[in-house]
């Protein structure tokens, strides 16, 4: 795969700006919408007002851009540029490891998935977002190659190249530049499966 192109990744820095200024300004409304009823505490109320924030946040931005934002997959969202390659960014929910590696996980092989290939090179990237649920504080922003993905039901991604956004520089997987989300096992974003699943953790269905 190549390296995004400088204004791509500009594009790029400008949407992950947007999603925290977003947070910073109307995450609290998270923890206000959840307490109108007893029925809205679980995770899954949480998850789903979590994604609709960060979807219209990074969709407002990219329509500011005039860079394409469509559905894909069913339920998910990506970010797509076309040049000479058609590199699409899956918007996903993440965290990080206790060793500092960036874990998304995965129901299926559709978050590799390519939707209507055309005539350029096709490379599927992840806008991953990395958000803190007591404050709903978006904590870090990563652009990340997509390799594959590992066996299992969830699986997880395996990232090649990963560009924090917002930050500057790289993360290589070897914890350097990196900000640390605790990895409690129970809690890695909430939203990445299908609807029925509580325990998903990005955006998307990913059941196939």
């Amino acid at each position: 795969m190549s390296h995004p192109a400088d204004g791509e990744l500009v594009n790029l820095q400008k949407f992950a700006e947007e999603l925290r200024e977003v947070f910073a300004e109307r995450g609290y409304r998270i923890d206000r919408a959840l307490a109108a009823d007893r029925a809205f505490g679980s995770r899954r109320s949480m998850s789903a007002l979590t994604r609709d924030l960060a979807l219209q946040a990074v969709g407002r931005a990219c329509g500011t851009a005039a860079i394409d934002f469509r559905p894909v997959n069913g339920e998910g969202r990506e970010i797509r540029f076309l040049s000479t390659i058609d590199r699409r960014y899956r918007v996903l929910r993440g965290q990080r490891s206790r060793r500092g590696d960036l874990v998304v996980k995965v129901n299926s092989d559709s978050a590799l998935a390519i939707e209507d290939a055309g005539l350029f090179e096709a490379e599927v990237w992840a806008f991953v977002m990395i958000i803190e649920n007591e404050h709903h504080t978006v904590v870090e922003t990563v652009a990340a190659e997509i390799l594959g993905k590992t066996d299992g039901s969830p699986g997880q991604l395996i990232f090649g190249e990963q560009i924090i956004l917002g930050g500057g520089g790289f993360a290589d997987g070897t914890g350097v530049d990196i900000r640390f989300t605790p990895d409690d096992g129970g809690d890695l974003g909430d939203f990445f499966g299908d609807e029925e699943d509580d325990d998903g953790v990005g955006f998307g269905n990913t059941s196939g």
